[in-house]
Order: structure tokens, then C-alpha cells, then sequence
């Protein structure tokens, strides 16, 4: 038995197990036996123990040792134990995200979401991602707000919605969007209201994608999502922005026959969506506003001049402001009749004899009267009248939308009407819309209202009225494209005997802000000097024509010499290859064409005739310079001859006298005039 390693092991294991000598004593003294124990004592094994784990070390106020944290977390622990209530939660998120510090407000909300309702923490946390153009980010704590059980409110969707609508991927917004807002009218929890509605056609107006925008307007109804004038502003706003895509794209691709009948569909649309508008502000149920209007008046100026003449019968169906002096007239008339029908007895009858003392009055100043009907009856009473009689033919219907009143107008809609009038050629109303709205509304005109006044004149060619309302422009509105379109204005009146004194009072003007010397004004100041050669030969004949044209091209190249100095100091840092430079150099080669006309007729004193002859020579070196500087850049260059440097032959060819026009109009006239006579016989 001794013999056999395997007995002598059995035998002696239980010794060994209980003996209380170390382990190291035993292995000294057992070598033979160690390392075949190790692999086979849980096989032999007689007995078992209970084998007890070590104890985790436990923390002095009995919690046990958290996992590693983040500095954020840990921060957002600390933070958390002095904010209990969620409003305080919320305030101290939105300081952090303040302070561009993302991960602590994250960490924040997330430990808070344990154990609190966070959801206004949650809106700023999404709110954060989508000022910073994250949509992934921003759905991604969408859905992890929902997974802590932490339920959307209606602010949620509102910050989502407004969010994808400032986003820079409107197509990627789109798609979030109605996802979102189809989920939200499957949720039994929180249906979309107006609010939603609203926000969700935004992002749709955003991408133009009017499908996804017409999906969403028909989930309104009229209950929660009851269409308000936000709701029909922004489908009007989204398919003028179509129709500008569209003509956009069809003169890029050259195809603009195939968009106008669209252009006519989404015209009639926007106006059978207004027909609906009008309907329910006449029952009181919408109240419209100026934004309103001004998209729908919009929307017509996309389309032809009779869709842009309907602007006027919009302002007029929604402002109040008469087309045209006889309404305004009869409108006047029957308020004052409805104001005097509103006074006592006793007042009234004080306010028509005072009526007749007035006229009586006007009548001995030499003045035409201007006396009503029940004046004219108390001057000559009959037996059938009483004093005073209840005023008849003045039964205006009254309306919900009338008791609300009417919309007040704005500088929107005072750029839409004159607008609306350049564009329909009707500027002869200009002034008087412009009188009623800043005198009669108390509209301030900003910028814009007085660059498309200017405008209007401009089409109107009435250099006169450009002038006068330039003049009192404030100078912070007066920039280089005020002075532009005050300057075409003349040149587009060039029949107009006073056109260069007018071209020159807008230079005048434009000299005394020298910061906004422009040298396209410059360029139509000349052309405005050569086109008035007409009404000068119309008033003389021969040689004192030429004579007096001569000083009218003298006078506008020495006015013309001070803003051109100006010009080519500020142009010195501008490279022989840069517009600026190059435009400057064509305008010096017209001044100098000009000179050269003057300089060919020989008709000035000698002293003007130096004067010419010196800047003639200084505005030569510069052409050269130009040139010489050009082909050291480029050996190859050619200077080409500008097509308007001869500007005074192509005024001569072009711009003959108004005698040949009328020649040839008559000529015209007396051809038409015999064919239709004959056709006739």
C-alpha cells in the first residue's frame, strides 16, 4: 500500500487538510505532492467549505463606492443636491447652455430624470441642438427623453417644429417633421393644436414643398386646429416663393412657356384660398392682419398686369383706401352724414346752420359753396319739413368684419401699392396713396417705401416729383441707389425741358454725401446731358442749337470733374484687372469723347477751351496708364474700343430731334388712317 503514490495521497489528505501548520511548511515538506494537487483536490475533495467574499469597502455614510464618474457628472451630483424642484432644474439648464456647456446640462438632466419631471430641461436641451443646425442630435434626445419616461409636452413639439424651420437642410426637416406631426395625431395622449399646425407648415413653406404643405392644412378642423391668418399667411407665402422659383428656374432653363399655365394654377388657388379668408372675416371668425394682405397682394404682382391691378381692390376690400378720388369722395361724404346723423338734435341743427353761415361767406369771398342737402333744406324751409330730417341714401351694410375693423395699414402694404402701380403703369396715383398713407394712417416711410416711390416716378417719368420727394428724404435713407433711381427718372424724361436741371439737383444731392458717390449715377448724368439735345433744338434752331448744347455739356463735364476725382482716389488701390477699375476707365474714355466734341466745335471762350484742353491730357495719361499696366500683366492684351465711348454719335444717331419723331409718328398715323378708310369704303 506504502508503495502506491495514489493510497499514500488518499491516506494522508485529511491530515493534511486539517492540520493547523502554514501551507508553505507543508509544501517543503510534501514536494512530491504539491503540484499534483493543485489540479486534482476539487476532484478528491471530501469535504466542502464556505468560501466568503471579501467584503466591499464601505463609505463613511454607509453608501457603497460608485463607478468612475465624469467631471460633468460629478458636477452635475453636486449641483443636483442643492435643486430639487424642476422649475429650478430648468433655470439652472438653461444658464449652462447659456454658457455653451453641453455636457453638464446633458449629465444634469439625465440624473434629474431619475426621480423628477424635466421636461421643460429636456426643451432646452433640444432647443440648444437645433439653434446649433443639429436635426440628428436634436430627434436623438427626442427619443431619449421618451425612453425615461419623461413625456413630451405641447412645448416639445412647438420647439421641434420652429427649430427644423430656421434649419439650413429644409428637406431634412420636412421629412422630421411630418413624421412627428403624423405621430402626434395617432397620439390618444397630445393631439397637435393650431400652434403645431402652424409650425409644422412653416418648415413646409421653408423647403417649398407644397404637397407636404397642402398634407398638413388638411388636418385642420374646427376644433383645436382652427386655421387662424398665421395659417393662411404662410400657404400664401409658400406659393409666391413656388411661383418665383418657378419663373427662376424656366428663365435659367429657358422654358417659359411651360410654367405659365402653373404659375396661373397656383395664382387661382392663392385666390380661392382668399375667397375663404374673406368669408370668414366678414363672419367674424378671422381677424386678418397686414401681413395677411401683403401676401396675398404678393402673390398677385407674380402674375400678369391685370392680376396686379387687383392690389388696388385689395387694399381698398381690407384698408378701406379708396381707388380713386371719387370713391374717396362719396366715402367722405356718407362718414360725415353718418357723423352728423349721430349728434342731438339741437347739435345738429347748430352744425348745419353753421354749414350755410360758411357758405354764405364763401359766396361773398368769390369762393364756390359747398352745401349738403339738409343745409340747403333749412335755408329754404318748406311746409312739409321739419327742422331737422333723418338722412336717407346712406344705408351702408354692416358687417362682423366692419365692427372689428378694418386692417391698419403699414410700410408693407405702402410698398405693395406702389409696387402695384409701377408695375400696372398707373403712376399718377402715386402721390395721393402716398399722401394717405403717412397722412392720413400716420405711416413713418422706411427705406424701402422710398426707393419704390422713386421707382414709381421713375416709370412715370416724372423727373419733377423725383426730385421734390428726394429732397425730403431723410439723409440716412438717402444710398447710392436713391440717387440711381432719381437719376434714370431724368433720363427717362428727357422730353422734359427741365430733365437736366433736374439730373443735376439729384448730383448736387449725391455731392453733399460724398461717402456715396456712384459712378453709375455718374454715367446716366452724362447720358441725361446728351438725351436733352432734343427739347434744346425744339426751342432753337441752326446754330444757336449747337451753341446752347455746347454750354449744356460744358456745364455737365465741370460737374461731373469733382465727383470723378473722388472716384479715381478711392479706385487707386484696385488692381487694372478688377470691374471697379475697368468701369472707371470706360467712364474717363466718355469724358473724354465729350472733350473732344467740344474741343472739334471751337465754339467756347479761349479759357474754357484750356480748361477742356488740360483735363482732356490728364484723363488721356490715365488711359494710358490703364493700358500699359494691362499688357505688363498680359503681353497678349488688345485695348478694344469701348462700344460706349462715342456716346455723343450714338446721341446723335439715336436720339435725333422730337421734329423727326413727330414726322414719323404722323407719317405712320396718315398710312394707318388711309388703310382703314379704304377697308372701310
Amino acid at each position: 500500500m506504502l508503495t502506491c503514490k495514489a493510497c499514500i495521497r488518499k491516506a494522508c489528505y485529511p491530515f493534511i487538510s486539517q492540520s493547523l501548520r502554514p501551507n508553505r511548511i507543508l509544501a517543503n515538506s510534501l514536494p512530491a505532492y504539491a503540484s499534483f494537487e493543485s489540479h486534482q483536490r476539487r476532484q478528491y475533495a471530501t469535504s466542502t467549505t464556505t468560501v466568503t467574499a471579501p467584503k466591499k469597502r464601505i463609505r463613511q455614510n454607509g453608501a457603497s463606492n460608485p463607478e468612475k464618474l465624469s467631471p460633468s457628472e460629478r458636477a452635475a451630483r453636486k449641483q443636483l443636491q442643492y435643486l430639487k424642484d424642476p422649475l429650478h432644474i430648468a433655470n439652472h439648464v438653461k444658464k449652462i447652455l447659456e454658457k455653451d456647456d453641453f455636457e453638464e446640462a446633458i449629465a444634469i438632466t439625465r440624473m434629474a430624470s431619475k426621480d423628477t419631471k424635466v421636461a421643460v430641461s429636456w426643451n432646452y436641451l433640444i432647443d440648444y441642438q437645433l439653434r446649433h443646425d443639429k436635426i440628428h442630435a436634436a430627434i436623438k434626445l427626442y427619443n431619449e427623453m421618451k425612453k425615461r419616461a419623461q413625456f413630451p409636452t405641447a412645448a416639445t413639439y412647438t420647439t421641434i417644429f420652429r427649430g427644423c424651420a430656421r434649419s439650413s437642410h429644409p428637406k431634412l426637416a420636412v421629412s422630421e417633421v411630418v413624421r412627428i406631426y403624423t405621430s402626434m395625431l395617432a397620439n390618444p395622449r397630445l393631439k397637435p393644436n393650431t400652434i403645431h399646425m402652424n409650425a409644422a407648415l412653416q418648415v413646409c413653406a421653408r423647403a417649398v414643398d407644397i404637397d407636404a404643405l397642402f398634407g398638413i392644412v388638411q388636418t385642420a378642423n374646427d376644433g383645436t386646429r382652427l386655421p387662424d391668418s398665421q395659417t393662411y399667411t404662410t400657404i400664401l407665402i409658400a406659393l409666391r416663393t413656388y411661383l418665383v422659383n418657378q419663373r427662376d428656374s424656366a428663365e435659367f432653363a429657358g422654358t417659359n412657356a411651360e410654367v405659365e399655365n402653373d404659375q396661373k394654377q397656383m395664382i387661382s388657388r392663392a385666390k380661392t384660398i382668399w375667397e375663404e379668408v374673406i368669408s370668414k372675416w366678414k363672419d367674424g371668425s378671422l381677424v386678418i392682419d397686414e401681413s395677411l394682405v401683403c401676401a396675398m397682394g404678393r402673390v398677385l404682382l407674380m402674375g400678369d398686369i391685370h392680376d396686379a391691378q387687383e392690389v388696388e381692390t385689395l387694399i381698398e376690400q381690407t384698408m378701406a383706401i379708396p381707388q380713386d378720388r371719387r370713391t374717396a369722395n362719396k366715402w367722405k361724404m356718407e362718414k360725415e352724414a353718418a357723423a352728423l346723423a349721430a349728434l342731438p338734435k339741437e347739435e345738429k341743427a347748430t352744425s348745419l346752420h353753421n354749414e350755410v353761415k360758411e357758405s354764405t361767406t364763401s359766396v361773398n369771398e368769390g369762393v364756390a359753396p359747398k352745401i349738403s342737402k339738409e343745409a340747403l333744406r333749412i335755408a329754404k324751409p318748406d311746409a312739409n319739413t321739419t327742422l331737422v330730417t333723418p338722412i336717407e341714401n346712406h344705408k351702408t351694410k354692416v358687417t362682423k368684419a366692419s365692427v372689428s375693423g378694418y386692417v391698419k395699414p403699414g410700410n408693407n402694404s405702402l410698398s405693395m401699392i406702389l409696387s402695384s402701380l409701377e408695375m400696372t403703369r398707373r403712376t399718377s396715383k402715386t402721390e395721393r396713396y402716398w399722401n394717405y398713407f403717412t397722412e392720413t394712417y400716420n405711416v413713418v416711410p422706411d427705406s424701402e417705401n422710398w426707393y419704390r416711390l422713386l421707382l414709381a416716378f421713375r416709370r412715370g417719368k416724372n423727373s419733377g416729383k423725383a426730385v421734390t420727394y428726394l429732397r425730403e428724404m431723410p439723409n440716412e435713407f438717402k444710398v447710392a441707389k436713391s440717387f440711381r433711381a432719381a437719376m434714370w427718372t431724368c433720363l427717362r424724361d428727357n422730353l422734359n425741358t427741365f430733365a437736366f436741371i433736374h439730373a443735376t439737383d439729384v448730383l448736387e444731392m449725391m455731392m453733399a454725401r460724398p461717402d456715396y458717390s456712384d459712378l453709375n449715377t455718374l454715367n446716366v448724368y452724362l447720358r441725361v446731358a446728351y438725351a436733352s439735345k432734343r427739347t434744346i433744338e425744339d426751342q432753337t434752331d441752326g446754330e444757336s442749337a449747337n451753341e446752347a448744347f455746347d454750354k449744356q455739356l460744358h456745364a455737365a463735364l465741370d460737374k461731373l470733374w469733382k465727383p470723378y476725382m473722388l472716384l479715381a482716389r478711392s479706385y487707386e488701390n484696385h488692381g487694372p484687372k478688377s470691374k471697379t477699375q475697368r468701369d472707371l476707365i470706360a467712364f474717363v474714355q466718355k469724358l473724354m469723347s465729350a472733350c473732344d466734341r467740344l474741343l472739334h466745335r471751337g465754339a467756347l471762350d479761349p479759357h474754357t477751351t484750356a480748361q477742356i484742353m488740360s483735363r482732356r491730357n490728364s484723363l488721356g495719361r490715365v488711359v494710358s496708364k490703364h493700358y500699359e499696366q494691362m499688357k505688363m500683366i498680359d503681353p497678349s492684351f488688345k485695348p478694344e474700343k469701348d462700344a460706349d465711348t462715342g456716346l455723343e454719335d450714338e446721341a446723335d444717331h439715336d436720339l435725333h430731334s422730337s421734329r423727326q419723331i413727330h414726322r414719323q409718328r404722323f407719317r405712320e398715323d396718315k398710312e394707318d388712317y388711309e388703310e382703314k378708310f379704304d377697308e372701310m369704303r
